[in-house]
């Protein structure tokens, strides 16, 4: 429910990752490993810190500087239909350039989250973000929740989510923001989808007082 602002929230916290540097890797090389059992399951991998966001480079990845990434996760049922998903994500990014920079000094994230479905129609996720010395998504701190609702047209993929965000900037002069968003992705054939959004700002960085934002997406499958 928090994973790609292309198909579910809008809002960059509740569909992305601040808190880890692994998301701005770009197309770096370098490695995982994934250990599942059961319930519980353990990932672990490295990618070239100076990655390029166009295409691999062989040299700066012998120049040492790597992320460093590791999750561990827990996949309890509680008698529902599906499984949910609590995890722990840690990464360390190596300095890439002048520490004075806040995007290329040595740093650390922590990402807490959680997702559980009660049945095949309702389910519900969070995520807590922090970042430590490196900072790349503007963000020091944020905090996503929301629940979903599906199956709510003629199709399966039809949903209606509700979100509350929570961020505190890395510019210190600037305010926490708070605000809540609702979305109907509205599957109108089986190769296109329409989505109204709303968006509430409760607490603005920059401007004291609410906001409000409409917006509308549409993707079509080919």
């Amino acid at each position: 429910y928090h994973n790609d602002d292309r198909y579910v929230f809008l809002h960059s916290v509740l569909s992305g990752l601040q808190g880890i540097n692994w998301a701005a890797t770009g197309k770096g090389i370098g490695g995982m490993i994934d250990v599942r059992g059961d319930q519980f399951y353990t990932t672990l991998g490295f990618a070239d810190a100076k990655a390029r966001q166009t295409y691999p480079e062989v040299q700066s990845f012998f120049d040492g500087r790597y992320h460093y990434l590791g999750e561990i996760g827990w996949t309890p049922t509680f008698g529902c239909d599906s499984e949910g998903e609590y995890k722990a994500t840690m990464s360390y990014t190596a300095r890439t350039g002048d520490p004075n920079n806040i995007g290329e000094r040595e740093g650390y994230g922590l990402i807490l989250s959680a997702h559980q479905d009660f049945n095949r129609r309702f389910g519900v996720a969070a995520r807590w973000n922090k970042s430590f010395e490196r900072f790349n998504a503007g963000l020091r701190e944020s905090l996503a929740a929301s629940c979903t609702l599906t199956g709510v047209g003629r199709y399966t993929d039809d949903w209606i989510s509700l979100g509350f965000f929570y961020g505190k900037p890395i510019n210190r002069s600037l305010r926490e923001e708070s605000g809540m968003e609702i979305y109907w992705r509205a599957q109108m054939t089986n190769t296109i989808e329409f989505t109204p959004d709303f968006q509430v700002y409760f607490d603005r960085a920059r401007e004291s007082g609410p906001a409000f934002f409409g917006a509308f997406r549409i993707r079509i499958l080919l």
